[in-house]
């Protein structure tokens, strides 16, 4: 009886571990065959670095070459996301994902919204940050999450003072977040936000 017992358990082990190796190569496979919308997010990613903004408004090229039509979040987010990845200027960043506001019929999403705001951020963009939180303050106020208040906070904490860090986080309970009442959450995303850069500091 313990033989049969020990038998059934390593024809159970031997499936289970087909059928992980199995999922295993299913998203290996999904994960390396290139997306359909790959090479229109190249071209459109190869525009954006390529215009001369600000010297020429960047607006008028990406409504001549981007179709409204193709602006569905997915691809919104994956040419944000070439656009991170390559340290692309923050403010072509920010007029490709206005101009995805404006002339498609789909809502931003938070991805979208939360990588143009790293990208701002990363390159010390902190007027056009807020500018941009309030904009989704007023027209998405649903984009506004804890998390991309640490993005904001964690940035200026490394690149400004700690003063400057305070300022900001009573700026977004007065101002951004205005309404909600501030909490444990919130002020866990303020420390997050001092330790990580006291971490960085002690690094180097």
């Amino acid at each position: 009886m313990a033989s049969l017992m020990k038998k059934k358990k390593s024809s159970l082990i031997i499936q289970l571990s087909k059928a992980n190796l199995s999922l295993f190569l299913f998203v290996a496979h999904k994960s390396s065959t290139p997306s359909p919308l790959t090479p229109e997010i190249d071209r459109v990613t190869r525009i954006i670095n390529d215009h001369p903004f600000p010297e020429k408004p960047l607006q008028p090229t990406l409504l001549r070459k981007i179709p409204p039509v193709s602006l569905s979040q997915p691809f919104v987010e994956n040419v944000l996301g070439r656009l991170f990845a390559a340290h692309s200027n923050g403010i072509k960043a920010l007029e490709f994902f206005n101009y995805s506001i404006h002339h498609s019929q789909l809502a931003p999403s938070v991805d979208a919204f939360e990588k143009t705001l790293h990208i701002l951020t990363r390159m010390r963009y902190f007027d056009k940050a807020w500018e941009l939180m309030m904009d989704m303050k007023r027209s998405h106020p649903s984009l506004l999450t804890l998390k991309s208040m640490s993005i904001m906070l964690a940035k200026i904490a490394k690149f400004q003072s700690y003063e400057d860090t305070l300022e900001a986080f009573k700026r977004m309970e007065t101002e951004v977040f205005a309404g909600r009442d501030f909490g444990t959450d919130e002020f866990n995303v303020l420390l997050r936000a001092f330790c990580s850069e006291r971490e960085m500091k002690e690094a180097r």
